[in-house]
């Protein structure tokens, strides 16, 4: 989602934090036009593609799913926006 207004941030994964059972699945979806993606990481802090999952929300209603086998923790970010665009799924046990 990429905000108008006084937003700190003009986009943010919204939540970005998110809990799921392992087994479960994650949807992002593209609320706006602009170009994002959903990819994962290994570290919050460097933000570089890890090869885990890769996708491309580049229109308005665009959604992305991923399932999540193993519990852990799986960072990701937006790469165009990557300064500013990150989340964390975390999958417990189910």
């Amino acid at each position: 989602t990429c905000a108008t207004g006084d937003d700190e941030s003009p986009c943010a994964f919204r939540p970005n934090d998110v809990t799921v059972a392992a087994g479960g699945a994650v949807r992002w979806v593209n609320d706006d036009a602009t170009f994002h993606t959903v990819t994962s990481t290994a570290s919050p802090q460097v933000r570089r593609p890890s090869g885990r999952f890769h996708g491309v929300l580049d229109a308005a209603g665009e959604t992305f799913t991923v399932t999540f086998a193993e519990p852990g923790s799986y960072p990701y970010y937006c790469q165009p926006h990557a300064e500013f665009m990150a989340g964390i799924v975390r999958v417990v046990p189910g």
